[in-house]
């Protein structure tokens, strides 16, 4: 298995949220990205994040795992700087 994290691109800045997620919608629907399942993590200060998800969020692929294997990946990213 090999994980990918894909920029979102095509916006005037990383900080403007909602634009971002327009562009991502925007690439879903053309069919440039396949998404069968998406999951949006919501930092909160002092708190546990918030967790969102669509689509097949109990399917064939888990996504729970690849939540899992995503942290991972980014947490050995930190580490290796």
């Amino acid at each position: 298995m090999t994980l990918t994290v894909v920029p979102l691109r095509n916006s005037p800045s990383l900080q403007d949220i909602p634009a971002l997620l327009r562009n991502l919608a925007a690439e879903i629907e053309s069919g440039e990205t396949v998404a069968r399942s998406m999951f949006i993590v919501i930092p909160k200060e002092g708190d546990y994040p918030e967790l969102r998800g669509w689509g097949d969020v109990e399917g064939e692929r888990r996504p729970i795992e690849q939540l899992a294997l995503t942290q991972h990946w980014l947490l050995s990213r930190q580490t290796a700087r």
